[in-house]
C-alpha cells in the first residue's frame, strides 16, 4: 500500500514564488556594479563635481571595484579578470588611435572629454580618443 502525502493548496506556487525571489535577488546582485556607475553617471550629468565628468566617473568606477573588492562583494579574481579586459580595450584603442583609424581632428573642441590621457587616450563619452597631437608619434 502506497501513501501518499497530501499536497498542500498553494504549495506549488510558494514554491515557484520563492524560486522566482532567488532568481530575482541573484540578478540585482550581479547588477551592483551597474547600478551604482549609473547612479554616479545621474549625479554627474546635474552636478558640478569640480572636475571634468568623465574623470569623475573613472574615480567612481575604480573606488565602486575597490568598495565592493574590500568588502568581498567581488574576489581578487574577479577584478583581476576585468581589469584584464580593460587593458586589452585600452591597447586596441591605442592601437587603433595611433594608427591613424581615428580622425582626431573630430576630437578636438570636445568639451566633454576628462582630463584623465592613458598612453594618449583621453577618457570621454564615446570610449577613449586620441590627445590631439600625440596620434602621430
Amino acid at each position: 500500500m502506497t501513501t501518499t502525502r497530501p499536497r498542500l493548496p498553494g504549495a506549488r506556487i510558494r514554491a515557484s514564488l520563492r524560486l522566482l525571489w532567488v532568481f530575482v535577488a541573484t540578478q540585482v546582485r550581479c547588477l551592483v556594479f551597474a547600478i551604482l556607475i549609473f547612479a554616479a553617471m545621474s549625479v554627474t550629468e546635474v552636478v558640478d563635481v569640480g572636475i571634468g565628468r568623465y574623470d569623475a566617473l573613472l574615480i567612481a568606477g575604480l573606488a565602486i571595484t575597490a568598495v565592493l573588492w574590500w568588502t568581498g562583494y567581488e574576489t581578487g579574481r574577479e577584478v583581476a579578470v576585468i581589469f584584464a579586459f580593460h587593458l586589452l580595450g585600452l591597447g586596441l584603442e591605442a592601437l587603433q588611435g595611433q594608427s591613424g583609424v581615428v580622425d582626431v581632428s573630430r576630437c578636438r573642441g570636445h568639451d566633454d572629454r576628462g582630463r584623465s590621457a592613458v598612453l594618449g587616450l583621453y577618457v570621454r563619452r564615446r570610449g577613449l580618443v586620441p590627445v590631439p597631437g600625440l596620434a602621430a608619434l
